[in-house]
C-alpha cells in the first residue's frame, strides 16, 4: 500500500548569531532544524541535534540538514 506524499512547509530565515555574524535558520513547520553559516567560502551546517556538516554551497547544506531531519523524524 503506497503512502500519500505530504507537502511540508520549509522556511529559510536570515538571522545573526551571538557574535553578530550572519546565519540562516532552516525551519520545518516552525521548528528549527538547523543553522547555516558561511566560513571561508564554504558552508557550515549545524543541525539541532548537534551534528556539524561541511558543504560546498548553501543548497547542499540545506539538503544535508533535511536528510538528517527526515532520518530522525
Amino acid at each position: 500500500m503506497a503512502r500519500n506524499k505530504k507537502n511540508i512547509q520549509v522556511q529559510l530565515e536570515d538571522s545573526k548569531d551571538s557574535d553578530g555574524k550572519q546565519i540562516t535558520l532552516l525551519k520545518v513547520r516552525k521548528q528549527i532544524v538547523g543553522k547555516l553559516k558561511k566560513n571561508d567560502g564554504k558552508i557550515i551546517a549545524n543541525s539541532s541535534r548537534g551534528n556539524q556538516y561541511h558543504a560546498q554551497d548553501m543548497s547542499r547544506g540545506i539538503e544535508l540538514l533535511l536528510s538528517e531531519y527526515n532520518l530522525h523524524k
